[in-house]
């Protein structure tokens, strides 16, 4: 009895850690999505992508970076600079 409590709470507590992390990893490859978007000048799919990734993760410096260059090539230049600051 004991030892199924225990496989279900190892169980419960395996998946939680996964769940968890998933939205990290999808955010980390709409990420790349839109740093390549952005390399084959698609600014406006870029700009989707990273704004969907600012949205995920609003610290990251890196989707901020990218946001402000895609806006730039854009000539968005005020929300270029919201991004590059």
């Amino acid at each position: 009895m004991k030892t199924e409590k225990f496989i279900r709470f190892l169980f419960l507590l395996m998946s939680a850690v996964l769940l968890w992390q998933y939205p990290l990893y999808a955010a980390d490859n709409l990420l790349e999505k839109g740093i390549e978007e952005y390399k084959a000048e698609n600014y406006e799919e870029a700009i989707d992508i990273l704004l969907a990734v600012r949205y995920e993760q609003p610290a990251s410096s890196i989707a901020a970076f990218y946001l402000g260059l895609t806006y730039k090539q854009m000539r968005e230049y005020k929300l270029a600079e919201r991004n590059l600051r």
